[in-house]
């Protein structure tokens, strides 16, 4: 376990926002610093931004909708997942999980509705296009980047309730809590030559 901890690597590292009762279809979804993005899947409940072969994709998608497709199961509320996934396997180390980078720093999640109803006149040629069927992170890099500054600024005031990537990334070392714990169990039945606890594999 020890050898795992110091030399494993991790090639695929997914990190999920879940907010429950929260549409898919309401909200809008852009990442600053990823210019590609697969709308194809858009109608299907599925936004992603990032390149296939990039090291970071955003996704959001209904989960709700993916229980119901995958095993017929109701959640019985609408449930928004945002997720990030990062494939940096030469960097990845297992025991850096606690120190990757907040992915979320450069995500806006907006609020349709509120986009819709704001009084700002920065917003105003951005909501023809969206008007238009075109996708906000189309939208957002086709601008001028000192337009697209003042743009990010505006979207702000529009963002989900929920959202607010600094407090969510505060809650990511709680949620490896589990780890080192297992980890320490682990170690010290392993030289102990006993088992470890099925309590703490639960």
């Amino acid at each position: 376990m020890a050898t795992l901890w110091s030399h494993g690597r991790i090639s695929r590292l997914d990190i999920a926002v879940d907010a429950k009762h929260a549409d898919f279809n309401k909200f809008l979804f852009l990442d600053k610093r990823l210019r590609a993005a697969q709308h194809q899947y858009d109608a299907d409940g599925s936004t992603y931004l990032g390149s296939k072969d990039g090291q970071k994709t955003i996704l959001a998608y209904d989960k709700a909708k993916e229980l119901w497709d995958r095993g017929r199961f109701d959640a019985g509320h609408p449930w928004l997942r945002v997720e990030a996934r990062l494939f940096k396997p030469k960097e990845l180390a297992m025991h850096g999980m606690f120190d990757v980078g907040n992915p979320f720093s450069t995500v806006l999640v907006v609020d349709m509705d509120a986009l819709l109803a704001v009084d700002c006149s920065m917003l105003d040629p951005l909501r023809a296009r969206l008007a238009n069927g075109e996708p906000l992170d189309h939208v957002y890099w086709r601008l001028p980047a000192p337009v697209r500054k003042e743009v990010w600024g505006s979207l702000q005031n529009v963002r989900a309730p929920w959202w607010d990537s600094a407090a969510i990334w505060q809650k990511y070392e709680a949620a490896l809590a589990w780890v080192p714990n297992l980890l320490g169990a682990a170690m010290q039945s392993v030289a102990a030559g006993v088992d470890v606890p099925d309590q703490m594999l639960a």
